[in-house]
């Protein structure tokens, strides 16, 4: 019964399935965040940034946005970044600190140059609710 149902899918079908339209839209973002990194790789460069620099960045922005998964630039802020970097560095046994301190740095350089394509980014601020939010579980479980 499996073989007459596939024969008789049409290309429209399939294009218009749920999950066939999750996928392209991941596929699309992940261009269009690809194309931005590279923009953005540009805009380092007139600035007069090693190519090292820029490589090394790039890699810490790559990881960030595979962390971030699907989310919009405009909800991708400082506090948030904190908390994907702390997570990845106990997932991956990495220096938090420094994991953190790399991340936050390649964060606002990225949301700079996005800012400066005319992109919407979260605050690169840190305000601190996210450690206010663990000591208060914290407070609360002693």
């Amino acid at each position: 019964m499996l073989i007459p149902w596939i024969i008789g899918t049409t290309a429209r079908d399939c294009i218009h399935s749920p999950p066939l339209r999750r996928i392209s839209g991941m596929i699309t973002r992940a261009a269009e965040r690809a194309q931005d990194l590279e923009t953005v790789s540009q805009l380092w460069r007139k600035l007069g940034h090693s190519r090292g620099w820029i490589a090394v960045y790039s890699d810490y922005v790559k990881r960030l946005l595979r962390e971030a998964g699907g989310c919009d630039y405009r909800t991708l802020c400082a506090d948030r970044v904190v908390q994907l970097a702390l997570a990845y560095a106990r997932r991956h046994q990495l220096d938090p600190q420094r994991t953190r301190r790399m991340w936050l740095a390649s964060f606002r350089a990225f949301a700079w140059g996005l800012r400066r394509l005319g992109r919407e980014v979260g605050s690169v601020e840190l305000t601190g609710c996210i450690f206010r939010l663990i000591v208060v579980k914290v407070s609360k479980a002693t």
